[in-house]
């Protein structure tokens, strides 16, 4: 990996997500998992120096796990953008029940969860005592109900950016 390029949380996202996903079927290789990033990142940005947003890069997870090479019929990710919604736990609820009827009937599953934070406090707001120990509860009731959606049989990672 370039120097410098774990630095940033979108990166981590990116990677964990790959880990988690493709995991079994690499052998928990990290060092074949970040292949498998670069290699995305380069197939979206044609150069191996450019990094893409988390919003494309998970757009192309599902194709990918769907694709025949990999044999990954036991893993499936979904990916929920909250940066230009009004917080309103019902509507997360629907979101993410939604989300959960994508991911029905496999192993591993990947639930990629971003922009939560500027949910809660909009461009022009500070962030605050309050507003902290919302963004906090707005985490548990999202991996709660996505918790409550999952069969026992599944292993569920929930991936906060």
């Amino acid at each position: 990996m370039p120097h410098g390029q774990m630095n940033n949380s979108n990166e981590l996202a990116k990677l964990h997500c790959l880990h988690s996903l493709f995991g079994p079927t690499v052998g928990n290789d990290l060092f074949l998992t970040c292949q498998i990033k670069s290699a995305i990142e380069y197939y979206l940005t044609g150069s191996h120096l450019s990094r893409s947003s988390i919003q494309k890069f998970s757009q192309t997870l599902p194709a990918l796990l769907r694709s025949p090479i990999l044999n990954t019929n036991s893993s499936a990710f979904c990916f929920l953008d909250f940066s230009e919604q009004h917080y309103d736990p019902l509507w997360i609820r629907k979101w993410v029940l939604d989300s959960f009827k994508e991911l029905a009937g496999y192993r591993h599953t990947v639930l990629l969860v971003t922009g939560l934070r500027s949910c809660l406090c909009p461009k022009r707001k500070y962030w605050t005592q309050r507003i902290a120990l919302r963004y906090t509860n707005a985490i548990r009731y999202i991996d709660e109900l996505a918790a409550s959606s999952a069969t026992r049989k599944t292993k569920l990672q929930i991936v906060h950016v």
